[in-house]
Order: structure tokens, then sequence, then C-alpha cells
């Protein structure tokens, strides 16, 4: 710990001495707005040509069935089919920064899982009449595709996790529980 000490001390002396006679300019940013030691720092805004999507089927019952894509640039795409306030295509934008917190897990996710429906390595015990969730995934012109039956008996936590943060993303429970509006 020593050792490490003085090597951090002797390279701080030597930036001293070499930057003596050089001032400086003042901050612009005032100490009110500069962010504390450890905040986290704010992703940056996802390429444009990004983009995800998650699709809900229909089931034997009332599920909502509707399609969510959300691109890099914040524009959310949203069309109501069945069991959901609000039916057909709606739009809006939300914060690019925020959509690009999706990036890095939809690489991993879509880069690590198969698909989870019944028959697959994943899914030997399942139900049946549940929903399937579609998500695709679009990144600098590759496209992938990924299959979830919500009937299947544990499915990874990071798939799950996925398609709700996905879904937080776009805020679309206006459009599927009500208070939506055109």
């Amino acid at each position: 710990m020593k050792r490490g000490r003085r090597w951090v001390t002797a390279l701080l002396a030597g930036l001293a001495v070499g930057c003596a006679g050089v001032s400086a300019p003042p901050s612009k940013v005032p100490p009110s707005k500069v962010p504390p030691a450890g905040a986290p720092v704010p992703a940056p805004p996802a390429d444009e040509r990004f983009a995800v999507s998650l699709a809900r089927s229909a089931c034997f019952g009332r599920c909502p069935q509707y399609r969510v894509t959300v691109h890099g640039d914040g524009l959310v795409e949203f069309v109501g089919e069945r069991n959901v306030a609000a039916l057909g295509p709606y739009r809006k934008r939300v914060d690019p920064l925020v959509v690009a917190k999706l990036l890095m897990p939809a690489r991993e996710l879509f880069g690590r899982l198969m698909d989870y429906v019944p028959g697959s390595a994943g899914c030997q015990a399942y139900a049946t009449d549940h929903a399937t969730i579609s998500l695709t995934f679009s990144d600098a012109g590759v496209h992938r595709a990924l299959h979830h039956y919500l009937g299947c008996a544990k499915p990874p936590d990071m798939l799950i996790y996925f398609e709700q943060q996905l879904e937080a993303t776009a805020n679309i429970g206006a459009w599927v529980q009500g208070g939506a509006l055109r």
C-alpha cells in the first residue's frame, strides 16, 4: 500500500511542477451544478439505427394484444390490437438518454438467449393457453428476434427484466390500461 501511495505522490508532484505557471481558466459550472463524486454518468444517446420491439400475442382469455417499438432517437410507436384501451396506431417521444439504457442489455440479451418456447431446452415445463412475447432487435443493420412463451416455467430473469424495462421505457401503461389520448 505504501508503495502505491509513493507512486501517486510522485506523479502528483511531477504534474504540479510541470504545470507551474499555467493557470486554469475559471470553471463555468457553478458549484451547485457540479455532480457529487460517484454520481452516475448519463448514458450517451442511442444510435438512431437502434430499435427494439415487443409484441404480445393473443391468449385464451382477455390478454392485451399489442406491439410497441422504441427507437434510439426516442420515438415510440404503439399499435393496440385487442383488449387494450387504445386500439390502433399511436406515437410519442421519450427521452433518448433513457432509451440508450436499453442498448447494452438488448445486445447482451439477444447475444445470449435463444427462443424460450415449448420444446426448447429452457422450456421443458409449461402451461397452455398463454400469450407469447416476440422481441425484435435492430442494431446498426443487424436484426435479431427472440420469442418468449409466457406459459413456460422459470424463464431467465434477464428476459423478464428486459421485457419490463422496455415497457417502462416506452411508458405504454395509458395505452394498455386506460387514460390514453390520441
